[in-house]
């Protein structure tokens, strides 16, 4: 039975863990918010305020960073974990969505814009374009060697090296790729369209389906297990589910949800926020 961690939020959406402790932004075009609880449940801790639609984030030990979403004044912050005054990365972005962070940079695409960029985590320089005229980027991964996006129109799944040079298009054809994740083999992503999580080696090949689903959305990896959230046929009638990175029997984790979005796994358990149901909640794996 999930239990959940935190209620009341306005449209919860990206999720993050770090140190114990589970992130979330509530998304709202004036009045979001970023926030945590204890991953064993507790006070939620507001750490930034009056937000202009916060999207993604994520989380080093030090500082959670997240995208504000708007397709001509967005914007990539961060803030202390502890709570303090939250910092601009980088201002007038064009729909800033996915993020993801490597030892040195944060890395994020802009939907509206087309483009993935990076910046210093310190902040104090201009961004660094990456990559342009991609169609509708969604979601971003890091690994050692490389940066991975999906194209949510434009339907493929891509890499570069982290510093830079020409993408190259791992898979294609896809249907509404978002929620990538890698680890050392494969790459990772839902289709939205299609409803089928995917796999395909980090080097390119083939694509492979893994599951099939109503609408998926978001993805998390743990270790020999992929979970992802899927919104359903209704509003709620959203699951959690897990499958093998193997392929395989999925399994529903949990059921009833209301508009499930983003997700996260530590050893024991998964975390997801209801976006529709306005909650953050957990349940054993």
């Amino acid at each position: 039975m999930p239990e959940v961690l935190a209620a009341d939020n306005i449209g919860p959406w990206g999720v993050a863990l770090a140190g114990g402790e589970l992130y979330f932004t509530s998304f709202d075009s004036v009045a979001g918010a970023v926030s945590k609880v204890a991953t064993e449940g507790g006070e939620v801790q507001v750490l930034a305020q009056g937000q202009a639609g916060p999207w993604s984030l994520a989380v080093t030990d030090s500082q959670v960073y997240w995208t504000n979403f708007n397709d001509k004044t967005g914007a990539v912050m961060a803030a202390p974990t502890v709570g303090g005054a939250p910092t601009a990365l980088a201002v007038r972005q064009q729909g800033p969505r996915g993020i993801a962070l490597d030892a040195d940079n944060v890395y994020w695409t802009n939907l509206s814009g087309g483009s993935l960029l990076r910046a210093p985590l310190s902040g104090g320089e201009p961004p660094v374009l990456l990559a342009s005229g991609q169609a509708q980027p969604q979601d971003v991964a890091v690994d050692a060697e490389s940066v991975y996006w999906t194209n949510l129109a434009g339907g493929t799944v891509l890499k570069m090296p982290r510093q830079g040079g020409e993408p190259i298009i791992l898979a294609a054809d896809q249907g509404g790729p978002r929620g990538v994740a890698v680890d050392a083999a494969n790459v990772y992503w839902v289709n939205v369209d299609a409803g089928t999580l995917m796999r395909v080696p980090v080097q390119g090949g083939e694509p492979t389906t893994l599951a099939v689903a109503s609408a998926p959305v978001a993805i998390a990896l743990a270790g020999a297990m992929l979970y992802f959230t899927d919104g359903g046929a209704d509003v709620d009638r959203g699951t959690v589910v897990a499958v093998p990175i193997a392929g395989g029997e999925t399994s529903v984790v949990a059921s009833g949800q209301r508009l499930p979005w983003g997700l996260a796994v530590d050893a024991h358990n998964v975390y997801w926020a209801s976006t529709d149901a306005g909650t953050i909640s957990r349940t054993y794996r």
